[in-house]
């Protein structure tokens, strides 16, 4: 058992030694920079949003809007929304799909600073809608992938060193195979 214990300790060791030459700091951010190039971008809107339950009143809040009220004021004061009406309104940066369709299709139309002229019916009720800003979606910070890079490099490292060296081994069987014995459940196994 002992020979045995030290033979895997030097195969660990070995593994180990060759992997870390492989895959070091800047192989992990080459993996992480050519990952991040090959992302599709993903255009995000910065939304705010007034929810109202009747049309008038949502036409009322657009009039105040066009004399110059602020729309985060106006959220806080007026909006049905619980969740965004503490934010004025923000609903933050949302992608395609992660909003109401009638808030992200309305959004879609404004141009950055802009806000929907008429009222965006939803079963929620009226909407304003305000367009902050558009951004394509930033890639996650080197730090937070970093180590699951790491390990996905390592992993393969392993099982490409594991192949080179059984490609290049000559394992020499001193057992024939032998069949496994017949069951007697009627089927040929």
């Amino acid at each position: 058992q002992m020979a045995f214990f030290g033979d895997q300790t030097l195969r660990a060791l070995f593994l180990e030694a060759k992997i870390a030459a492989a895959v070091t700091d800047s192989t992990v951010k080459a993996a992480f920079d050519e990952q991040v190039a090959q992302m599709p971008p993903v255009l995000e809107m910065q939304v705010r949003h007034i929810l109202l339950r009747s049309e008038s009143d949502a036409r009322d809040v657009i009039e105040q809007l066009k004399s110059g009220r602020p729309f985060a004021d106006l959220a806080k004061e007026r909006s049905a929304d619980e969740a965004s009406k503490p934010l004025g309104g923000d609903l933050g940066y949302i992608a395609e799909g992660q909003t109401l369709p009638e808030i992200e299709q309305a959004a879609r139309q404004l141009q950055p600073g802009m806000f929907t002229q008429t009222p965006v019916p939803s079963a929620f009720g009226f909407h304003v809608v305000l367009l902050e800003a558009t951004r394509n979606r930033p890639a996650p910070p080197f730090e937070t992938v970093a180590a699951q890079i790491r390990r996905s490099l390592e992993e393969a490292e392993q099982q490409r060193i594991v192949g080179q060296l059984r490609a290049a081994a000559q394992v020499e069987k001193l057992v024939p195979d032998v069949a496994p014995p017949a069951s007697e459940d009627g089927h040929e196994h």
